[in-house]
């Protein structure tokens, strides 16, 4: 789809420009109607544009359909209600989307519209101070789905964790197991203020105890790296069990001092710093912040920022053209002050993108769930994985965009039946996957004949093979948008398609040997496009349920 709906794009804009206006990427562009009886495509260009070259919105939609006309794959171009344009593709369109989904396999939906342009998705980066919890979890599964799709869209993807082992949490984290390991000595010990209090740490002092690696005696800073070298590894056994593989963990201690200091000598030189109340202050304001903010504390020491400021510097000296962070649902502030610094260190200004994962509330039975006995306050990610397992993990965690607040039914999440997204979903594939035993090798592995596809002309059928020609735009809107939730809706609507399909209609038993061949054929279709988009959100594509 992507390379047809590109010339009618150039068609529209085309028709656009010549009627006076400058339309933006996203007005010059197609939808998926929401009524098959509204065509294949729609676009609404005409109506925000009309107005403002003093024209009828409905004559500058037929201007638009008079120019669509005349696209190649097109059948018909209408005017429809107060401007929009409904195309109508010519059925060899679709019916070759179906033959080049089985032709291609895995690959289809792939594109090279990323041009190798280098792109680091930085994602989850927790502190090193306790498991991760769901909010983690729902942050690695956006991030892992975007890093796949712009792979898949020929992008050169790097996926990195920020290991923050730095600062005052790192301080409590080591007060807080040297009280654990008094209580294992025998002493009695408080936790301290603002400390961590979850049995995981009462586990950790007793495994790091017994190793011989620490005692009641060990210095804070000895305290602080064991304790965080030992949660970093659970860190990352999880995200791997989660089916995550970062390319590149970075410790943020690695950048003191040098880089750290280099930071503060760039933004220095470049006059976009002064000095109040003894502190070093960063001119943020100048740049779209709501303040500025401290680089230096008035004791020397550095802040978080400073170290930000250094950590995306180093990101771009290690020539990554775009970076795109991935941070948690208290970071909006900090995202306005990372801009900021894109702006006055004289970074290219869409050099860093920003995506904020939001929380996640936790049902059972309608229900919050409770607190978790090992980690204190939160839910881990390893219980959620436990409970429900690492398909339905991620696909309900990416049902929703990740700037929206997110309702998980861990109950819904573990019903085998259709109400369930993720079990329906790969319920079709497994589907396809037994008509395809049942068919025997030699029809299961025949190559697509465009006579087969000639003798399907049922209205189901038309729309299957529309939904399976949508496919790699769907995959290439996603990973422009950064919305992998784009696919895990476009997973149900293939599945609930296909499933009515085959309930309706008999594939193997149909009457002659060529529909049976066709619809079998379109049923592989489906499921190859299917096996791609479950793919791309991380999730497995069964061939037995």
């Amino acid at each position: 789809m992507t390379d047809f709906t590109q010339n009618l794009r150039d068609r529209l804009a085309a028709a656009l420009a010549a009627a006076g206006a400058e339309p933006g990427p996203e007005e010059a562009d197609f939808s998926i109607p929401p009524e098959a009886s509204h065509g294949d495509l729609t676009t609404r260009a005409a109506l925000p544009l009309a107005k403002e070259l003093g024209l009828p919105p409905r004559e500058l939609a037929e201007q638009i359909a008079s120019a669509l006309r005349e696209a190649p794959g097109v059948a018909a171009a209408e005017v429809a209600g107060p401007g929009f344009v409904n195309l109508r593709l010519e059925e060899g369109v679709l019916w070759g989307a179906v033959a080049e989904a089985v032709r291609t396999g895995d690959d289809y939906g792939r594109s090279d519209v990323g041009e190798g342009v280098r792109v680091q998705v930085e994602f989850v980066s927790a502190n090193p101070t306790g498991p991760l919890n769901a909010v983690n979890a729902r942050a690695a599964a956006y991030g892992d789905a975007l890093a796949r799709l712009l792979e898949f869209t020929g992008h050169a993807t790097e996926r990195e964790f920020y290991v923050c082992n730095v600062g005052t949490q790192m301080d409590l984290l080591a007060q807080s197991v040297r009280a654990r390991l008094r209580e294992i000595s025998g002493e009695e010990a408080e936790i301290p203020e603002g400390g961590y209090r979850g049995e995981y740490v009462v586990d950790l002092a007793r495994r790091l105890h017994a190793a011989g690696r620490l005692t009641p005696e060990s210095d804070d800073a000895h305290l602080a790296a064991e304790a965080a070298e030992a949660l970093v590894a659970e860190q990352e056994s999880d995200l791997e069990d989660f089916g995550i593989i970062f390319d590149e963990w970075f410790p943020e201690n690695s950048l003191y001092p040098d880089k750290v200091e280099a930071a503060r000598e760039r933004l220095t030189g470049g006059g976009a710093t002064y000095e109040k109340d003894r502190a070093l202050w960063l001119r943020t304001t100048a740049a779209g912040d709501d303040e500025d903010r401290v680089l230096v504390r008035a004791d020397g020491r550095p802040t978080y920022f400073l170290a930000d400021v250094a950590y995306h510097l180093d990101k771009h000296d290690r020539g990554f053209d775009k970076v795109l962070d991935v941070l948690g649902p208290d970071h909006h502030g900090h995202a306005k002050k990372l801009y900021a610094m894109v702006k006055l260190l004289g970074l290219r200004d869409d050099w860093l993108e920003i995506v904020i994962s939001q929380q996640v509330n936790l049902l059972e039975g309608g229900e919050k769930v409770k607190m978790s006995k090992r980690a204190g306050a939160l839910v881990t990610m390893r219980e959620v994985i436990e409970n429900i397992g690492v398909d339905a993990a991620r696909f309900f965690f990416l049902l929703r965009t990740p700037t929206a607040h997110l309702d998980f039914d861990l109950e819904l999440a573990r019903k085998d039946t259709p109400e369930n997204p993720v079990y329906y979903a790969q319920y079709c594939h497994a589907r396809v996957e037994s008509l395809k035993r049942e068919a025997g090798e030699a029809l299961a592995s025949a190559p697509p004949a465009e006579a087969d596809l000639g003798e399907l002309d049922l209205p189901e059928e038309r729309l299957l093979a529309r939904t399976v020609w949508e496919f790699p735009s769907v995959v290439a809107g996603a990973a422009a948008r950064r919305e992998p939730h784009r696919l895990t809706a476009y997973a149900a609507r293939l599945a609930s398609l296909f499933h009515n399909y085959y309930h309706h209609h008999r594939i193997l038993q149909a009457s002659g040997e060529a529909k049976r061949r066709g619809r079998l054929l379109l049923a592989r279709a489906v499921g190859q496009t299917m096996k791609n988009a479950l793919g791309l959100l991380g999730v497995s594509a069964p061939t037995h349920m």
